[in-house]
């Protein structure tokens, strides 16, 4: 039975660099929160799984893999590919997030002036300015 007083944090990204820079700072203080690693490959999970790791399966382009990748999860740390796909996946995410009860979530995002004509900026711009509507009865 997990320990329900200690956060779970899904960390997306964390094959990567920074993904997994953030594991291991969560890592370093123990009791305070725990990392959930996400990835799309079933694999990798499995292999966590088995090293005894808390991992879920997510795939940023399939929102049914959301709610099983946020059970149990408080907070979420959100990074995706840079493409305009990530508009898309980022508010999916964002929605399931809010609906499955997570606490808080950090968006791996850019600063800009907001008025940015690089695509990637303003892809980041427009992440960054959805906010999440309030839930029904709730203002």
């Amino acid at each position: 039975m997990r320990n329900t007083d200690t956060s779970r944090v899904l960390v997306l990204g964390a094959t990567g660099r920074t993904g997994s820079a953030v594991v291991k700072a969560l890592e370093a203080t123990p009791g305070q929160a725990v990392p959930v690693r996400a990835s799309r490959s079933e694999t990798t999970v499995e292999q966590w799984i088995k090293e005894g790791k808390e991992a879920a399966r997510i795939d940023l382009d399939d929102p049914d893999t959301f709610p099983g990748a946020l059970e149990g999860i408080d907070r979420v740390f959100l990074m995706t590919g840079y493409t305009s796909a990530m508009n898309h996946q980022t508010k999916t995410l964002v929605d399931a997030a809010e609906d499955a009860g997570v606490s808080f979530l950090v968006h791996l995002g850019v600063f800009s002036d907001k008025r940015s004509t690089d695509p990637h900026f303003a892809w980041h711009e427009l992440v960054e300015r959805y906010e999440v509507p309030p839930r029904c009865g709730e203002r």
